[in-house]
């Protein structure tokens, strides 16, 4: 099973009618191998429902209920596949809205299966716990965007479209994990600033301390455009890159942001100018801070900082698999 194949099966789910009553499911199966079996249907209440049976779990599946998702187990869970019905223990995914949960849920599935056919041990069902709780806040009530979040947003991920090794990137894509900079791999970081105005940018005390190990400073100058790109566009670029979705999601989630709170922000921008790279360790800088003073911030201003030569930029940049 492929997640483009399960949520092609979730998108035909809407066409269907629901379930006649509410002890029987009648399902379809997606996917069939190494001892998980994976199917879809429509309960009584027109939920989408995806069941994954990998016998009895050796470890408590977590029960849960968002807005959109809900997850439990069923030792017997009764369902009709053609004329025959069955019983069998399954992992029962409930979806409220899978035209706008889909791709999540597609992912999150395929992770589950993954994780369950090597080994059904205790191990691999506590992992498949973790998963669930971990991405059960995808499911929840959408957060809005401030037009400044949106915007670092945009920034770093207009900077994720431009890998040439999505994977690479994506695990070095720190955002707001408690990280002090948005990339950070083989000891360098990388801190992507967007403005609406060229070269000024706002830097924590934190981000302009000095580094042990060179840092760049990636400064991108964007504006409304609406011919330019929205946080989907560039989410639908990354996905489409060859990665595994759940990989981008997992990265994703690390930012503190869902899939859909990016569908749902849906101001384009445009580059006005080249991303320009600039030494971490030249970028204007406070230098000292009276005791008792925390969490500060400051504005910079780049137009008389020199650009890293281009050879250096591009090296430093290769080192994320970055390329512009």
């Amino acid at each position: 099973m492929t997640q483009s194949s399960l949520k092609t099966a979730l998108a035909a789910l809407a066409g269907e009618q629901h379930a006649s009553t509410v002890q029987v499911l009648p399902v379809r199966v997606v996917d069939d191998r190494d001892g998980v079996t994976v199917m879809v249907g429509v309960d009584a209440a027109g939920a989408s429902c995806v069941l994954v049976s990998a016998g009895l779990p050796a470890a408590e599946v977590p029960v849960f209920a968002t807005r959109a998702l809900s997850s439990e187990f069923s030792r017997s869970a009764r369902i009709r596949i053609g004329e025959a019905e069955e019983a069998c223990p399954a992992l029962v995914l409930r979806c409220k809205d899978a035209a706008e949960y889909g791709d999540v849920l597609a992912a999150l599935v395929e992770s589950v299966g993954a994780l369950l056919r090597p080994s059904k041990s205790a191990e691999a069902w506590r992992a498949v716990n973790k998963l669930l709780l971990r991405w059960s806040d995808f499911f929840r009530e959408p957060e809005r965007l401030t037009d400044a979040t949106a915007l670092g947003l945009w920034g770093e991920l207009w900077v994720l479209t431009r890998s040439r090794q999505m994977s690479h990137s994506l695990a070095a894509w720190r955002g707001s994990e408690g990280s002090t900079y948005d990339f950070f791999a083989n000891g360098r970081a990388l801190e992507v600033k967007t403005s609406s105005r060229r070269g000024v940018h706002r830097m924590s005390h934190a981000q302009g301390a000095p580094l042990e190990e060179p840092g760049v400073l990636v400064s991108l100058h964007a504006i409304e455009d609406p011919a330019g790109q929205t946080l989907e566009d560039l989410q639908s670029e990354i996905l489409s890159a060859g990665t595994d979705d759940a990989v981008y999601f997992e990265a994703l989630s690390r930012r503190g942001v869902s899939a859909l709170t990016l569908r749902r922000h849906r101001k384009r921008l445009s580059l006005v100018d080249k991303a320009a790279v600039y030494a971490l360790s030249r970028v204007p800088r406070v230098t000292a801070v009276q005791p008792g003073v925390s969490d500060l911030s400051y504005l910079v201003r780049l137009d008389a900082v020199d650009e890293l030569a281009r050879d250096e930029a591009k090296a430093t940049l290769e080192l994320f698999r970055l390329r512009f």
